[in-house]
């Protein structure tokens, strides 16, 4: 079934085109099915002979359905040679994203609790100065060639202290730049919407009353049905 398709305006608040009234009749069912399916399939899965290569095989689609959401294609043959250091050639700059995407869903996994943390949270809105980098290990001192060799008597540095007067200066840094922030904090949250095109909650506004899965298809949809995956505003 094909939903008629409406003139939307790119200028102001983008919503995505549904027909009015819904059709409710002709799609709830196929609604209801899928949301009863997603709901068993933890069920299926626990005792299912397969459960750890379907869960394997989930992490690596959903690696690469991210990257081309942004408009870059991995092969899916790629990032598993990739994962498993049987690279055929020189890993490129997608393919490393896409494995860090990998690696995520996996610590998520591992972790329940850490993606919602506020290290969990920084760390997914790609927010450098949040709380993402508190947990990071530090980098090694690398030892001058003076001291390599032997010829030099330079005084030892207490890391541990300079890891802490760091996160003071980060800490600094990120308070004055919210006591500058005139706006509010919940409007310009990247949680909640795309800053780079503004999309996100505004095409769940035409579904907030339907089915759970027409709402969590809707964001997904929407933004590459208007602007593609190859153009991000």
């Amino acid at each position: 079934m094909s939903l008629p398709r409406q003139r939307t305006s790119t200028t102001s608040a983008r919503r995505y085109p549904l027909p009015e009234p819904l059709p409710w009749a002709a799609v709830a069912l196929p609604l209801a099915v899928a949301e009863d399916a997603l709901a068993r399939l933890d069920q299926h899965l626990a005792t299912s002979p397969i459960r750890n290569g379907w869960c394997a095989r989930t992490d690596f689609a959903d690696a690469c359905a991210s990257l081309a959401l942004q408009g870059d294609l991995i092969h899916f043959e790629d990032l598993v040679l990739h994962d498993a250091d049987r690279d055929r050639q020189a890993p490129s700059q997608e393919l490393t994203r896409a494995h860090a995407v990998l690696r995520t869903r996996r610590r998520i996994v591992a972790e329940p609790g850490w993606a919602t943390s506020p290290t969990g949270l920084a760390a997914l809105s790609d927010d450098p100065d949040g709380a993402g980098g508190q947990d990071a290990i530090p980098a090694p001192a690398v030892p001058s060639i003076d001291t390599a060799e032997g010829e030099g008597d330079l005084p030892e540095v207490d890391h541990a202290f300079s890891a802490e007067l760091d996160d003071i200066d980060a800490l600094i840094a990120r308070f004055s730049r919210l006591l500058a922030d005139t706006g509010s904090v919940r409007e310009k949250s990247s949680l909640v919407y795309d800053l780079s095109n503004g999309i996100g909650t505004g095409p769940l506004i035409g579904v907030q009353s339907g089915p759970f899965v027409a709402r969590g298809a809707t964001p997904l949809i929407s933004p590459a049905k208007r602007v593609g995956v190859a153009q991000p505003g």
